[in-house]
């Protein structure tokens, strides 16, 4: 396990982390992803956000007690049966507003394979949690904050549940090519997201825009628009901060759809979107 301490005074931000995974993409070329990611929470809106999210829940919306919101709820479950449709879409639209009013900033991390890789869900899923871990070293360092990290403990359990742990401190403790880590304050933490109004909005920020990235258009894509406003950026530039789609070259196009990007960034170089030699130039539901 990862030992280090909240040391040197500096302020804490706090990451809600979840995935999520679309197998069968609906936009024609897109291969099978693995989505990392979540929502960044200043120490300071720590509680009045927490607040903020138990109220729009239990008070606007009616929530029963214990009952969690999700992207995709269970068809059995209260939200399920009681916000539907519209409702529902407005709730999502709520819970993103409240995240915004507390300055919340998204990340999320995408990565896919071609379907017949072995392990190819496997191979993305450790990509994709790499990249998200470089992505809050890198916000940290810019900020001079220090990272907290909270993930939705894993449904397979206690042993999963170690695994993924085990999996993220290897990166940590080693660093990658490109960013060693110096920020993150303690070892990653798993925690019960039905306990967790912060995880669930992780799972709502991360599902959708796995959704949308993968095509989904009729529910995914409105409520996307309203998340990417909260998606980390350095100027006006979205790709590779807030949102990563790997390999980015292969996908460069769709920046221009989802983003409304003008210009896409790879390595030293600058192309202007969209490219014609490129995936979905000039439609982004064709290949």
């Amino acid at each position: 396990m990862l030992s280090f301490s909240l040391t040197g005074g500096r302020p804490v931000d706090f990451f809600f982390v979840d995935d999520a995974y679309r197998l069968k993409p609906s936009r024609p070329g897109m291969y099978p992803l693995a989505a990392i990611g979540g929502v960044r929470v200043e120490s300071e809106q720590l509680s009045p956000l927490n607040k903020a999210l138990e109220e729009l829940c239990r008070t606007t919306y009616r929530f029963p007690v214990g009952e969690e919101f999700k992207w995709s709820p269970q068809k059995t479950s209260w939200m399920a049966r009681r916000l539907t449709d519209t409702r529902r879409r407005k709730f999502y639209l709520a819970v993103i507003e409240t995240l915004r009013r507390h300055d919340v900033v998204a990340t999320v991390m995408i990565a896919t394979r071609y379907p017949t890789d072995r392990d190819s869900m496997s191979s993305a899923t450790t990509e994709a949690t790499k990249f998200y871990l470089e992505r809050v070293e890198q916000q940290c360092r810019r900020r001079d904050r220090q990272g907290f990290i909270i993930v939705d403990r894993p449904g397979g359990g206690p042993k999963e549940e170690a695994a993924l742990l085990k999996r993220c401190a290897a990166v940590v403790e080693g660093g990658t090519y490109w960013v060693k880590f110096a920020h993150i304050a303690h070892g990653l933490l798993a925690a019960d997201s039905r306990t967790s109004r912060l995880l669930q909005a992780a799972d709502l920020v991360v599902s959708c825009t796995a959704a949308a990235v993968a095509g989904e258009q009729k529910y995914a894509l409105p409520v996307f628009l309203h998340i990417e406003e909260m998606l980390d950026r350095a100027g006006d530039r979205v790709q590779g901060y807030g949102l990563k789609i790997d390999p980015d070259d292969r996908h460069a196009n769709l920046y221009y759809w989802l983003l409304a990007a003008e210009h896409f960034w790879h390595g030293r170089s600058r192309w202007r979107l969209p490219r014609v030699d490129r995936n979905w130039a000039t439609d982004s539901m064709e290949e």
